[in-house]
């Protein structure tokens, strides 16, 4: 799993961002937590998950990058517009793949 150094959150999950990702990466349970992550197929963006999926073992082999953490379904849905908007206003189109750096 992979980081994003721009890494976005909502006011709720940034306070919270070093527990919750240690959780994450240890594989514990977050309910409640959704991850934005690029897309697993290059037709599609963005995906949005439940991170309860990621202790699931054939999701994990899937190996993320994780760009974005909500703590609810439509906190999600709203940071991936503003994911989004960020992307075409900086490069004038909708290529998340190189607006993220990563680190591990």
């Amino acid at each position: 799993m992979r980081w994003a150094v721009n890494l976005y959150t909502t006011e709720k999950t940034k306070k919270q961002l070093p527990r919750i990702m240690q959780k994450i990466r240890k594989q514990k349970l977050q309910p409640g937590i959704w991850l934005i992550t690029l897309a697993s197929n290059e037709q599609n963006l963005l995906d949005i998950f439940q991170s309860i999926y990621y202790v699931q073992p054939m999701f994990a082999k899937l190996n993320p990058d994780i760009v974005g953490i909500a703590e609810s379904e439509e906190a999600a849905k709203e940071l991936v517009v503003k994911i989004l908007e960020d992307v075409y206003v900086q490069n004038q189109n909708f290529d998340v793949r190189t607006y993220f750096k990563f680190q591990e």
